[in-house]
């Protein structure tokens, strides 16, 4: 099969055998990686090994590392190439197989995804930074194929959904008790929480966003009697080692998923929602005075060495001296203001960290404010810290919306599944919990387009496709 298919495409032949030299004699060795990556990219769909991508992906992710090649050239080694070489066979999967297409074609969650992508380029085409706008574009494309790909294995049965997530989970143990016991040499010290998970994470905020992203799935290995107490023996790493990070933005997702989970084991109606959102409302409005009096007092500090859990909590609602929170406001604040300019389309994929610098106000500068991309000291920069502010300002509303809908079709397709008394309908229930803590940390942070949290949230929305399509469709 593969000698004949191969002899179908002379024109493949000849342009491998061609481009190489051209590229030579013009001195571009670099861009040889680009048919090279074509050619293997072909050579792994037609043998059907894209399994193996699958499954080399799964157990490297989390101990991926950033390393520089040709130059000032950087990539997450090795989950980058795996990752780019599985998107190439899911696109040849899709352009080829109509079966596949027909199976997503029904599917509301798999068009909101494609939307979303979509809302990328059309902005990137405006972009203030076409390039910047485009690459970033790129990185979602091969996340989001990466995750379709998992579809694709799952519903041919080539690959073997636990022992997927098995290979996932089971390096962020590993980590986790890493993290633990490096952080005891500093007697557990906030200060040094941003060391914890490198050169794996560089920061300790995207390790406990993928942590909670990723803790709920622990619960889907139900095989033996004994696993229940390994579930949550396991379970209590991850949440020690959530709890030794100092995210608080990890804290409140871990809260709100909580909540979730016993909101739908109670089978909270909708008339309850409605009447607990009124008396909170009722409060916000008649209680404002008071309010604000208690959050102006507000003086606990998330950024002081010695500060404790319980003093870390409360830090959350001080706006007044935080530094992090303070910072936060300024980079909620610049998005809005750059969204005012830009509202239909935004400035474009990827260039609020280039753009952000001339819409900051004295009020809301901090001593974590910078005024260049380049040059950063540890600790400052960075992006919008929203991921629902960065959708506003890179994507406008084009983007923000298609983001919503995306969200939508989300809880929608998984409460769907819910009402099946199934192990799909357990699964359903964990990825909903996992991808709804993401979502409550995206208030607060924005890391989909970082290799870790961006591609097992792609995952799992592929998974919960997957699911649906196996009890026939949406």
């Amino acid at each position: 099969m593969f000698a004949e298919a191969f002899l179908k495409n002379k024109i493949v032949i000849l342009l491998a055998i061609a481009l190489p030299l051209v590229l030579v004699a013009l001195n571009q060795i670099w861009y040889l990686l680009v048919p090279l990556a074509g050619i293997a990219v072909w050579l792994i769909y037609y043998l059907a090994w894209d399994r193996f991508l699958l499954y080399g992906l799964a157990g490297t992710l989390i101990f991926s590392f950033e390393a520089a090649i040709l130059g000032n050239t950087k990539l997450f080694f090795p989950v980058e190439i795996l990752a780019t070489l599985l998107a190439g066979t899911t696109l040849i999967a899709l352009l080829k197989e109509a079966p596949l297409r027909q199976s997503l074609r029904t599917s509301y969650l798999f068009k909101s995804m494609l939307a979303l992508l979509a809302s990328y380029f059309v902005s990137a085409f405006f972009s203030t930074m076409p390039l910047v706008s485009f690459k970033y574009g790129l990185v979602m494309l091969v996340y989001f194929l990466s995750g379709i790909g998992l579809y694709k294995a799952l519903r041919a049965g080539t690959v073997n959904l636990k022992l997927w997530l098995l290979l996932l989970i089971l390096p962020v143990l590993l980590l986790s008790i890493l993290s633990l016991t490096r952080l005891s040499v500093y007697g557990f010290n906030p200060g040094a929480a941003s060391l914890m998970a490198q050169p794996f994470f560089k920061d300790h905020t995207v390790f406990s966003a993928t942590i909670v992203l990723l803790l709920p799935l622990i619960f889907y290995f139900q095989k033996f009697k004994s696993s229940t107490f390994w579930q949550w023996f396991f379970a209590a790493i991850l949440l020690c080692t959530v709890w030794a990070s100092s995210s608080r933005a990890a804290w409140i997702s871990l809260a709100a998923i909580l909540m979730l989970y016993g909101a739908i084991k109670v089978q909270l109606s909708v008339k309850f929602w409605g009447v607990l959102s009124a008396i909170l409302l009722a409060l916000l409005v008649f209680g404002k005075s008071h309010i604000v009096s208690s959050v102006s007092q507000n003086i606990n500090n998330s950024t002081s060495q010695v500060s404790g859990v319980q003093e870390q909590v409360l830090s959350v609602a001080n706006v007044s001296t935080d530094v992090s929170n303070l910072e936060r406001i300024n980079r909620w604040f610049c998005a809005w203001e750059m969204f005012k300019d830009k509202p239909i389309i935004g400035f474009g994929p990827g260039t609020y960290q280039f753009e952000y610098f001339p819409y900051q106000r004295d009020k809301f500068e901090t001593i974590l404010s910078v005024y260049s991309p380049y040059g950063i000291e540890a600790g400052k920069g960075g992006s919008a810290h929203s991921e629902y502010f960065l959708f506003l300002s890179e994507t406008g509303l084009v983007g923000s919306l298609a983001w919503l809908n995306l969200l939508f079709a989300f809880f929608y397709s998984a409460l769907k599944r819910l009402k099946k008394e199934t192990v799909n309908g357990r699964l359903a229930l964990l990825i909903l919990l996992g991808i709804s803590s993401y979502l409550v940390h995206g208030f607060f942070n924005n890391f989909l387009n970082i290799a870790q949290p961006g591609i097992i949230f792609w995952a799992l929305m592929s998974i919960l496709i997957f699911l649906k399509n196996e009890t026939n469709g949406d």
